[in-house]
């Protein structure tokens, strides 16, 4: 439980922009996780942060956060697909892509993992890529979108993609989604 509300601390001062305090806390985070040899939550936290400082520019943080998780012993398609859609908002598409691969090979046949999570991870490669046709056509399925554990991803990309398109009244209502959930 220590390492969960070092965590939601590390979300607090990370969304009041106290970006130092935040890392600290992440930190402490994950060796409390560790100490309680609780590598999932481990996992999450560094997870959390990676994706965190991606998406306020931090880029080579969120990298080096985003790689860092991959020495921890991920067990499920999940926190390989997480992991996957990290390491593409922190620019390194190369490595999420072989993440990404991974996580399908573990679960075939898991629904949300294949028509999810990593459709997510494909749209955010195509956006990085200034291909929004094909960003939106990984995300056509609207499938668990607003499952808690995407973390509101799809629209948030589906809006960035529609950006890049041209079609910013498409944009907005998918990002008004976001906002309202």
């Amino acid at each position: 439980e220590e390492g969960e509300a070092l965590a939601d601390a590390a979300w607090v001062a990370m969304y009041r922009g106290k970006i130092s305090d935040a890392k600290v806390l992440f930190r402490m985070a994950k060796e409390s996780a560790l100490q309680s040899k609780s590598i999932d939550l481990a996992a999450d936290i560094e997870l959390d942060q990676a994706t965190l400082e991606a998406d306020v520019g931090l880029l080579p943080d969120a990298r080096v956060d985003a790689r860092e998780v991959l020495k921890l012993p991920l067990e499920t398609p999940w926190e390989q697909a997480y992991a996957a859609r990290a390491l593409v908002r922190s620019g390194d598409t190369s490595r999420a892509l072989i993440v990404a691969k991974k996580a399908a090979g573990m679960a075939p046949l898991d629904d949300l993992v294949n028509s999810a999570m990593l459709p997510t991870v494909r749209a955010a490669i195509y956006i990085q890529k200034s291909d929004p046709k094909s960003a939106l056509q990984a995300l056509e399925s609207r499938d668990f979108e607003l499952c808690g554990c995407m973390l509101l991803a799809p629209g948030y990309y589906r809006g960035f993609a529609y950006l890049q398109n041209k079609q910013p009244e498409l944009a907005v209502r998918e990002f008004q989604q976001v906002i309202e959930h």
